[in-house]
């Protein structure tokens, strides 16, 4: 089996979990020291 085949559905797989994952922590897991930033934006 070509390796390409495996790679590429798994690479894009990957990207798409670590924008889900940088998403989530910017709406779900706000940092501290912008959480009036967000709050503003969670309680409209």
């Amino acid at each position: 089996m070509p390796q390409g085949r495996i790679h590429c559905p798994k690479a894009e797989q990957e990207k798409t979990r670590m924008q889900t994952k940088k998403t989530y922590s910017i709406f779900h897991i706000p940092d501290i020291r912008n959480y009036d930033k967000y709050s503003k934006f969670s309680s409209l």
